[in-house]
């Protein structure tokens, strides 16, 4: 029998893509195949990639520079091509909008029909949202079907309500992996990041952009007169409109610039798994996102609580498994009040039996036997051992 050669699609480097590929790529060596990483070719020279897969021998196929085509066309339309080539199998861990393309690029060819099993993985929620304009929605309607148009074996979400409000039948639930080590003590991490020993700390990981955000935390604090008594750590890889806005919330007072502390460059996991040690309270008040937010549920892992707002994925998820406060996004005046209480409560928070169950599911070996289930099925095999079906709260595993 032939080795069978498996090729990731990951065109780009930041925040979770190549982390995510480290774990494909894992599950599908486990199965004896050969691994290649189609990318771009910046990709091999960025931090996450010379801490993540350079120390796995990562095979890299470099994708051609754009031309005259926008980076999603041209993305789209390079996978449209790589369909004709000696590959078993295709995998897109990171599926949107380079999917949308394809799907595009691909109607009409019949090629397509006949080339390897495709499994793309979705994160885009936005088809669950009832509010937005009429263009809006009709944009995001259509951007929907073009994604459940794309000629793919099969179509992954990271979201369960995605995945009922999709075609049925299409869509297959994935988990979103919580890696995380055993964290240095609360009072080490808080040194490593010049913290107070005893101040309350609220704090937002990962790449910080305003998404996540970031102003709106800042503002709550200042209003909720937490300034002086309480700190807020920021880490993470920030853009220019971010660091703006903590020059401004330190511009209004003493008290504000020893508040904040901003950590500026990319971490690793093992850097995150400190910032959440660190930290008393993990914010998810993202703005308008209905998706999937993974530190919510490193928080967990680490027996943190979080604060985010009552609305799409993050809504749902710390409701139905007890992983801190929401509140509504019509209520913004509130945050400043709701903040104060939950970092009050923050101490004495601890996971409940459903947050367990939750994080038992949320599994890195459950993401790679999620990936691997249908080539072990279409093989006659059960799926790896460490697949699990989600939390009754979710729903069922397909059949």
């Amino acid at each position: 029998m032939t080795q069978p050669r498996v090729l990731i699609f990951e065109p780009f480097a930041q925040g979770h893509r190549l982390n995510w590929v480290r774990l494909v790529q894992r599950a599908f060596r486990a199965e004896g195949a050969e691994v290649v990483l189609c990318t771009n070719p910046d990709t091999p020279r960025t931090e996450e990639f010379l801490a993540l897969l350079a120390p796995e021998n990562t095979k890299v196929l470099e994708l051609p520079a754009p031309s005259r085509l926008s980076p999603l066309w041209h993305y789209g339309y390079c996978l449209d091509r790589l369909r004709d080539e000696s590959y078993d199998r295709i995998v897109v861990p990171t599926a949107d909008y380079v999917a949308q393309t394809f799907s595009l690029w691909s109607r009409g060819n019949s090629r397509v029909r006949r080339g390897p099993p495709l499994e793309i993985l979705s994160l885009n929620a936005r088809i669950c949202e009832n509010d937005g304009s009429v263009g809006r929605r009709l944009r995001t309607r259509a951007s929907w079907k073009l994604l459940e148009a794309v000629p793919s074996t099969v179509h992954h979400h990271l979201v369960p309500s995605a995945v009922r409000t999709g075609r049925p039948g299409l869509w297959r639930l994935m988990p979103d992996p919580v890696e995380h080590s055993e964290a240095a003590s609360r009072a080490v991490a808080r040194q490593s990041f010049g913290l107070g020993a005893d101040a309350p700390v609220v704090a937002i990981c990962g790449y910080l952009d305003e998404r996540k955000g970031v102003s709106t935390l800042l503002n709550a604090f200042l209003a909720a007169g937490l300034a002086g008594n309480a700190q807020v750590l920021l880490a993470g890889r920030a853009t220019d409109e971010v660091r703006h806005a903590c020059v401004k919330f330190q511009e209004t007072s003493s008290a504000a610039r020893s508040s904040l502390v901003l950590h500026d460059h990319w971490l690793s996991d093992t850097d995150l798994d400190q910032v959440v040690a660190a930290a008393d309270l993990i914010s998810a008040l993202y703005r308008n996102y209905p998706g999937s937010v993974s530190f919510v549920l490193r928080a967990a892992a680490h027996g943190r609580p979080v604060i985010g707002w009552d609305y799409g994925w993050t809504g749902t998820t710390v409701k139905s498994f007890d992983l801190g406060w929401v509140l509504p996004m019509r209520a913004k005046s509130e945050l400043p009040s709701a903040l104060v209480r939950a970092m009050e409560g923050a101490p004495t928070w601890a996971p409940s039996a459903k947050t367990r169950a939750l994080l038992d599911y949320s599994t890195p070996e459950n993401f790679e036997a999620h990936w691997t289930a249908e080539m072990r099925r279409e093989q006659g095999l059960a799926p790896a051992e460490g697949y699990r079906c989600p939390p009754d709260e979710m729903l069922e595993c397909p059949k």
